[in-house]
C-alpha cells in the first residue's frame, strides 16, 4: 500500500536547513601561529570554553580571522562555535598530525644516519 499523503507522512521529505550564502569562507589559509596571533588564539579559546593552546599551533584563517586552531605536538583543537568551523578544525587537526608524523620520521632518519656514521667510524 502506498504511503498516505497526510502531512504527518510527508515530514520525512523535509530537508535540514542549508547554511546561508556567505556562511562558508571562500578561501582558507592554514599556517603556523605567530606571536601576533596570541590575542586571537586567546579569544578563540574563550569562545570554545577551553584553556589556551600551548607550544606550536596551526591555525585556519579566513578573511584575516582565525576560525580554528590545533596544537602540533598535542591533541587539543579549538573551533569558533559561532561559525561553521567544525570541518576546518578537523582539517587543521589532520594537518597537525601530518606535521607531527613527519617530524618523528625525520628524527628517526637522523638517528639512523648518526648510528651509521658511528658504525663507519668504528670500522675505519
Amino acid at each position: 500500500m502506498p504511503p498516505m499523503s497526510h502531512s504527518r507522512n510527508t515530514s520525512w521529505s523535509r530537508r535540514a536547513p542549508v547554511a546561508p550564502a556567505g556562511a562558508w569562507p571562500d578561501s582558507v589559509t592554514i599556517r603556523r601561529a605567530t606571536d601576533d596571533d596570541a590575542t586571537a588564539l586567546a579569544r578563540l579559546a574563550a569562545l570554545d570554553s577551553h584553556p589556551q593552546l600551548r607550544g606550536d599551533v596551526l591555525v585556519a584563517e579566513s578573511g584575516g580571522e582565525i576560525w580554528a586552531a590545533a596544537e602540533i605536538h598535542g591533541a587539543w583543537v579549538l573551533a569558533d562555535p559561532f561559525r561553521p568551523s567544525g570541518e576546518l578544525a578537523l582539517t587543521v587537526a589532520q594537518r597537525a598530525g601530518d606535521i607531527r608524523v613527519a617530524a618523528k620520521r625525520a628524527a628517526r632518519r637522523e638517528e639512523r644516519r648518526a648510528r651509521a656514521a658511528a658504525k663507519a667510524a668504528v670500522a675505519a
